[in-house]
């Protein structure tokens, strides 16, 4: 499968923006919050879907821009139905680290993704 959205693709120069561009209910935390954000949000809405594909269900409870901005913490990842490897839940369970910091890299997801 392959997802992608590039109606407001940019090129991030100096590494950081924090501008409120996407669709709401999969903005990572800082861009919610209007902070600095780097490519790990684009790692987050990745997470927000992978999570969607195997639970049959939105991360966020309720659906919309206000929702996304009240209810910042999502359904835990650990919610992941057990039939799935432990990898694949793991790596969406990485994707949606609240910290940025903690989020892996596209190019080392798609690795450990493309290994299994």
């Amino acid at each position: 499968m392959r997802i992608g959205d590039f109606g407001l693709a940019q090129t991030i120069e100096r590494g950081k923006r924090t501008s409120q561009v996407g669709t709401p209910c999969y903005m990572a935390p800082e861009v919610l919050y209007r902070d600095e954000y780097a490519e790990t949000v684009d790692v987050w809405g990745i997470g927000c879907i992978g999570f969607e594909c195997l639970s049959l269900q939105f991360l966020w409870q309720r659906k919309g821009m206000l929702a996304a901005q009240v209810e910042v913490d999502p359904v835990l990842p650990h919610h992941l139905p057990d039939l799935y490897p432990f990898f694949l839940r793991d790596a969406i369970a990485s994707c949606l680290a609240c910290s940025p910091h903690r989020r892996p890299p596209a190019s080392s997801l798609q690795m450990s993704l493309v290994q299994e």
